[in-house]
């Protein structure tokens, strides 16, 4: 009679021949194992020099040999070029393919940029579902730039429900890891009573940390507070001085060569100030500058709407008081001050449930 091995007992062999290939001498690594690892590190490292280098044939041909030794990040380092053509013709389902190599290694740098094709549709049909089980995936290892961008799809709600709470959870998760991105959306949340209530002395507290690090919006976000006196004494020469470290960073609207600072620091002097003409004038200037931070944009159309409301332009200033809210869904005195053009306007429906919501968010004051 045939005898056949249980299973268990084949896996048994089996690990027990990994482990003698693995480790011998009393546990030192097998020098050729060891040897290839540090082989696929070095192929690696020529590939990142290539690429640094642009020189993307030579870096796909040592990504390659650290590939076929199973290098995680190697294998991204492939799907990269497929990604973005360098070197190769783009092709988003190889770029997949590789990325999918290195992610179920748990590789966290793999799984976002698996996320990432699915949340913009890059070769495949656009898939929020997909993209936020990628996303988690990284996450849930601590990765602050997954956790970074489920914070943003909640407070966009791109494929979930619009959640500000949920928003700032997950910035918080990567502010607290010391992520820039997430430190200056977290000071935005306060800024404008998003997730919490609305706290300037928060806001200026996460804006400073992204501020700090180097990132341009948290360093504008500052420039704005005080420049405008949000939260703090206004102050021209703090304005100038963040403004001016934002400048150097070619990348961000403040660091636009056109742009002229002290013209804009003029602009939001007068968009905040007492004459309806002039705060027109004012506002409308930073809004069409392009300047303005997302953080910003509510308080200047809310400002520019009173300026309308004064003047009786109550159209204009109830088509300012929607743009701020939009932005803010959260902005009770952009509420308010609308229902209260609407009552205006002859429009008493519109007054009072604009009223009601304004009172529901907790507004108390005249403006």
């Amino acid at each position: 009679m045939k005898r056949t091995i249980p299973a268990l007992v084949i896996t048994l062999l089996a690990v027990g021949i990994v482990a003698a290939l693995i480790v011998h001498n009393n546990g030192a690594p097998n020098p050729v194992v060891q040897s290839g690892h540090d082989a696929g590190q070095e192929y690696l490292h020529k590939g990142e020099e290539a690429e640094k280098q642009k020189a993307y044939d030579a870096a796909m041909q040592w990504y390659r040999k650290a590939a076929d030794q199973g290098n995680a990040d190697a294998q991204i380092g492939i799907g990269r070029l497929y990604e973005q053509g360098w070197g190769v013709r783009k092709d988003y389902d190889e770029a997949w393919r590789w990325y999918r190599k290195a992610a179920d290694q748990g590789n966290a740098n793999a799984q976002v940029s698996i996320g990432l094709l699915y949340e913009n549709g890059w070769g495949m049909p656009k898939d929020y579902d997909d993209a936020m089980r990628w996303f988690r995936k990284a996450a849930d290892q601590g990765d602050a730039g997954a956790q970074f961008i489920i914070g943003g799809l909640y407070e966009t709600g791109s494929g979930v429900p619009k959640d500000y709470g949920e928003a700032m959870r997950w910035y918080r998760k990567a502010a607290d890891q010391g992520n820039a991105s997430a430190q200056d959306s977290l000071g935005a949340l306060y800024q404008n009573g998003l997730g919490a209530p609305k706290d300037y002395s928060e806001a200026m507290r996460w804006y400073r940390k992204a501020a700090d690090q180097g990132n341009a919006d948290g360093q504008t976000a500052l420039g704005r507070l005080y420049a405008f006196g949000w939260g703090v004494p206004a102050d021209g020469n703090e304005a100038r001085k963040w403004y001016a470290k934002a400048s150097t960073q070619a990348a961000h609207p403040a660091g636009d060569t056109n742009v002229n600072h002290e013209a804009m620091l003029q602009e939001s002097a007068k968009c905040e100030g007492n004459d309806p003409d002039a705060r027109i004038e004012g506002c409308t200037a930073l809004i069409n500058s392009g300047y303005e931070t997302k953080q910003n944009l509510p308080a200047v159309y809310y400002d520019r709407g009173r300026a309308y409301g004064n003047k009786k332009l109550f159209a204009k200033a109830i088509a300012d008081f929607d743009q701020a809210i939009e932005l803010n869904p959260q902005y009770a005195a952009a509420y308010y001050n609308r229902g209260k053009a609407k009552e205006k306007a002859g429009d008493s429906s519109g007054r009072d449930a604009d009223l009601a919501q304004a009172k529901a968010l907790g507004f108390t004051g005249s403006h």
